[in-house]
Formats: C-alpha cells, sequence, structure tokens
C-alpha cells in the first residue's frame, strides 16, 4: 500500500512539473489529469508514452471524476483512453457509463462507446456512441438513442442534451411514446423542468380518439396542453378542425382554431368556416365567430348560411342542428333567405327562420313572423309561413 501511493505521488509531482515547465516557455496549457487512485501504475515511454493504470481507477479533470478499469494517459496531449467499467460522475446530478472511452482534456470532450446511459435524476439517455462535453454538461449521439424520463419515451437519430438548462434537442425520425398518445416529429426540443415539447417541423401526435397534426407549436405534457401552428389539423371521429392555429386542452378535450378555420363534419357532408372555433370534443359542440359561414351539400348542391355566430352541435350521426344567430343569409340555387337568426334540425329536415324572416324560391317572396323550411336530407321540400305571413311574385 505504501509503495503505491509513493507511484501515485511520482506520477502527480511528474505531471505537476511538465505543467510548470510548460507555463515557463510562455505557452498555457490545459489542466493535467490528475490520477486519485490505482491499484497499479506503469509508465514504459518507449512503448506508448503513456501511462498505464489498473484496477479500480479513479482520475479527475475540471470538477469531473473518471472511473474505469484500465486507462492509458497521455500527458503531453492531455488525453486519455480508457476500458471497462466507465462512469463519468459531474457534481451530484449527472452520471455517464459506458465500455470505452476516448477523453481530449484540451477540448473537455468525452466520447464513449457500447452500452452508454446518461443518467440524470429521473432521465435515463441510452446509445451506442455518446460525446460528452465535460465543461459545459453538453450530451450528443448522431447514431441512434432512446431517453426515458418517467412515463415518456423518446427516441430519435439525433439528440442533444443540456443538463445547465435540462434542455433536450432532437432531430430525425423523433418518436415520443406516451401511454395516451404517441407523438412523431422530424424536429422536436423538450424543456424538462416544465415538460413541454417544442416542435420545429412536420409533426403528429396520435392517441385513441384524435389526430393532430402541425408543422410549429408546443405541448406541455404536464398539463396537457398545446398550441399549434402552420397547417394545424385535428381529427376526431366525426370531425375535422383546421386552422392557422390550434389551441387544445387534451384533459378538457376544448379546442380553439384561428384564422382560417374549417370544421369539417364528416357523418352530415358539412363544413363550417370561421376565422374563431371553439370545439368542445365531449359534446361534439362547436362556437364559432368571424365571417361564420355553414355549408351542406345537398343534392349535387350546397345549401350555405353565413352569420355573426354559428353554434354547431353533434347528437348521434344522425341528429345534430344549427344555430344562426344576427344579419343571418342563407343562399342555395333554389332558395335564398335573410333573417336575424336561424336553426336547424338534420332529424326532422327542419330549417327555421325568425325575427322579420325574408325567402325567396322560385320566382317568390315570402316574409312572416316565423320561416319553416322543409328541406329534407337532399333537397328543399316545402315551407310554412307562421304568423304574418305575406307571399308574392317577383
Amino acid at each position: 500500500m505504501f509503495s503505491r501511493t509513493i507511484i501515485i505521488l511520482f506520477f502527480v509531482l511528474h505531471s505537476l512539473v511538465s505543467y510548470a515547465q510548460g507555463a515557463g516557455n510562455g505557452s498555457v496549457k490545459p489542466k493535467v489529469i490528475k490520477i486519485n487512485n490505482a491499484e497499479s501504475l506503469s509508465f514504459d515511454k518507449e512503448k506508448n508514452n503513456a501511462k498505464i493504470l489498473r484496477g479500480n481507477v479513479i482520475c479527475e479533470h475540471d470538477g469531473a471524476l473518471l472511473y474505469c478499469d484500465t486507462a492509458f494517459i497521455f500527458d503531453s496531449e492531455t488525453k486519455m483512453e480508457a476500458k471497462g467499467h466507465i462512469v463519468i460522475a459531474k457534481g451530484d446530478s449527472i452520471r455517464i457509463t459506458g465500455d470505452k472511452l476516448f477523453y481530449d482534456g484540451k477540448t473537455k470532450i468525452a466520447t464513449l462507446e457500447n452500452n452508454v446511459k446518461c443518467i440524470e435524476k429521473d432521465m435515463v439517455l441510452t446509445t451506442n456512441l455518446l460525446t460528452f462535453d465535460v465543461g459545459k454538461s453538453i450530451a450528443n449521439y448522431y447514431n441512434g438513442g432512446t431517453i426515458v424520463n418517467k412515463e415518456n419515451t423518446l427516441v430519435s437519430k439525433n439528440g442533444h442534451y443540456y443538463s445547465g438548462t435540462k434542455e433536450a434537442a432532437f432531430h430525425y425520425e423523433v418518436e415520443l411514446t406516451n401511454p395516451d398518445y404517441k407523438m412523431k416529429s422530424d424536429t422536436l426540443r423538450y424543456k424538462m423542468t416544465n415538460k413541454t415539447s417544442y416542435f420545429l417541423g412536420p409533426s403528429i401526435i396520435l392517441s385513441k380518439s384524435d389526430y393532430i397534426y402541425c408543422e410549429n407549436g408546443w405541448y406541455d405534457t404536464n398539463k396537457e396542453k398545446a398550441q399549434f401552428s402552420r397547417n394545424a389539423l385535428l381529427i376526431t371521429s366525426q370531425q375535422k378542425l383546421k386552422g392557422d392555429s390550434l389551441f387544445y386542452d387534451r384533459n378538457a378535450k376544448i379546442g380553439r382554431a384561428y384564422r382560417n378555420v374549417t370544421l369539417t363534419d364528416t357523418s352530415q357532408k358539412s363544413i363550417i368556416y370561421g376565422d374563431y372555433i371553439e370545439y368542445k370534443q365531449l359534446k361534439s359542440e362547436a362556437f364559432v365567430t368571424k365571417k361564420a359561414l355553414y355549408a351542406r351539400i345537398m343534392e349535387g348542391d350546397t345549401l350555405f348560411i353565413a352569420a355573426d355566430t354559428l353554434y354547431h352541435r353533434d347528437i348521434d350521426s344522425v341528429n345534430n342542428f344549427l344555430n344562426a344567430y344576427h344579419d343571418v343569409r342563407l343562399y342555395k340555387k333554389n332558395l335564398q333567405a335573410v333573417c336575424d337568426s336561424a336553426s336547424l334540425n338534420t332529424q326532422d329536415s327542419l330549417l327555421q327562420l325568425f325575427k322579420s324572416p325574408y325567402l325567396w324560391s322560385n320566382h317568390s317572396q315570402a316574409t312572416s313572423k316565423i320561416i319553416k323550411v322543409d328541406i329534407g336530407k337532399n333537397s328543399i321540400k316545402g315551407f310554412k309561413l307562421d304568423g304574418r305571413a305575406s307571399c308574392s311574385k317577383r
């Protein structure tokens, strides 16, 4: 034990003298790789100019501890090669393990190979090739990696983890899997402090109840809230919601879309347009304002209903209704109308016009307190005037 201690002291003093000589020559050299422990040390300058350490090796450089079974230290180049049970410990949080290590003390870059793991609290990154910047605490992989963070599992081809800011960036074939959904993207940033994902390219979020697509946005995986933009699209079992920007609360099942919005009802062959839509998925209802327009395909024609505000709800695949409020205008090839408010129920195929309605059809003009139009499933069958009725030919 005494002799091993003397050997360690010799090599440490040798390194310090070499460093002092370099400083005296006017050049600033990086810190030497310090040897804290080894069961045996040898040095043969004629063979490889490296200190060879074996058994419970512990080295230190710039605040990081490096553990291994065997190490080769090249003092002249401030480099180290190691193998067997590699461990890099930086502070009391981050820990990296692997089978092989190459460390450059000048750049402070460690390259680890085979069975590599980067562990920090509840985050575990696994890959077969990892570079780690000891000075900046940044881990990078370029040939596939997996990150597990509690219930979230993320895989990608390239990845970068910034320990200082607790942020990660992923590129190419990015896929995040959660018990409730699966997320796919080309480029994804993830901030672990608030558990939020940021999309920087075409991205998909898929669950049992809905499908979301966007090309930019963010998703808070903790609060289950998200903001999507650039061709944002939400698809449920019966509706498609699309807009320039889309906000979605997965817990409350509420979506809000802004600008150039369309809500398509696939079961009823109808589309609602507007610049703002609030969609409640649980009740399958939508509240639409700003250039609100309802369009329903009927027998090769389309019925249009425009208003300041539209309210639409699906009861089931057969029964749904639409309420239109203020400055209502209707148009179809054989029917035009204006009124203050209107309602449409698909179950009985009844369209009702309220508050000073006017209707034009087949060269006739009609007005009444209430006008009821039987639109049928595919075409207009007739209409009824209810209260203060007036009808004339045009």
